[in-house]
């Protein structure tokens, strides 16, 4: 089998138990949940997050701090690359960030503006 090659590969799927009336059991959640990858939890809460419209919007201004170029870039130059210099990021960057969204104390948004998914 060469590594590209999928067709062996099988990804279990887990179907939740619903019950008559459309609704997943409480303890079939838990199920579920345990099942699921730190990323996958991740990714769930994300979307739950981002589902909000004033939350999304929040974690949109924490981003857009975030991509701001640095200071001391003068702008793209005639070379392949016409996008800023690598910037770090400082804690006091990511305080003024969330300072913006004030959002400093809820680790939700800082962590869904930090994701890239």
């Amino acid at each position: 089998m060469s590594p590209a090659d999928t067709s062996s590969f099988s990804i279990p799927i887990v179907l939740p138990k619903v019950g008559s009336l459309g609704h997943i059991a409480a303890s079939e959640a838990q199920r579920m949940i345990s099942l699921m990858t730190a990323q996958d939890r991740g990714s769930a809460r994300l979307a739950r997050l981002l589902a909000d419209p004033q939350r999304a919007a929040r974690v949109a201004a924490i981003r857009e701090q975030m991509n701001q170029p640095s200071p001391d870039w003068s702008g793209p130059d005639d070379d392949e690359n016409d996008l800023p210099p690598a910037r770090i990021m400082t804690v006091d960057d990511l305080h003024r960030a969330a300072a913006a969204a004030t959002d400093v104390d809820d680790p939700d948004i800082m962590g869904a503006a930090w994701r890239r998914d």
